[in-house]
């Protein structure tokens, strides 16, 4: 039997769900992500949500600063909480041990979530900040290029990261993972190496076409 896909979603990713609900917006590539996870299901297998406390009063902080109402901020983080327990696994945040800050990410805060990600076994890490997961020694592939509303282009990745026990993991820009999720493509590392191998193939992406 295959093992549920385990999945991190960095704050920012929820802070984009929080920003997209509040400006009555549907369909966003966050939306998609976490509604899939809620179902327990993507990429053609069970779909854990991975995240530690920690993650969660880092997210609560955030939305502190952005002015959401502290009622709507805690039934945000309950909501998290709530899909975690709903999983295959059943997840508690607090049975998530994520250990000391990943002291290969300069950040201590991405530490914080990489170490977690390990700890827990997770499979993706999702964030919209990629360069601050891309420690020195990861292998990184051209995923797609993307062209923003002020009409400029960006160029997402994804990274594998690896540990010596041989556990990897994928860090995901959510564009590409919510493509994923609806081509059923399992992220696997190899999966995703053998999607990436050639970077001149990638297609590009415009906020136009969604």
């Amino acid at each position: 039997m295959t093992s549920p896909l385990r999945v991190v979603l960095e704050v920012n990713i929820f802070v984009r769900l929080v920003k997209a609900h509040r400006a009555r917006r549907t369909g966003t590539a966050a939306q998609r992500i976490f509604t899939a996870l809620e179902t327990g299901q993507m990429c053609g297998r069970s779909a854990q949500i991975v995240a530690s406390y920690q993650m969660i009063d880092t997210l609560s902080d955030v939305l502190h600063r952005l002015s959401v109402p502290a009622k709507q901020a805690e039934e945000f983080s309950r909501a998290v909480i709530d899909a975690m327990k709903a999983g295959p696994e059943e997840l508690d945040p607090h049975l998530i041990l994520g250990g000391t800050p990943d002291l290969t990410l300069q950040d201590a805060e991405d530490g914080g979530v990489l170490a977690t990600a390990f700890g827990a076994r997770a499979h993706v890490i999702v964030t919209d900040n990629l360069t601050d997961f891309m420690p020195q020694g990861c292998k990184t592939y051209e995923t797609t290029k993307i062209r923003l509303t002020d009409g400029s282009e960006r160029n997402l990745t994804c990274q594998i990261l690896s540990r010596p026990n041989g556990h990897e993991i994928v860090v995901a820009h959510p564009i590409d993972f919510a493509e994923w999720i609806g081509e059923l493509v399992d992220p696997t590392p190899k999966n995703l190496r053998d999607r990436y191998s050639n970077p001149a193939d990638a297609p590009l992406w415009s906020p136009r076409r969604r």
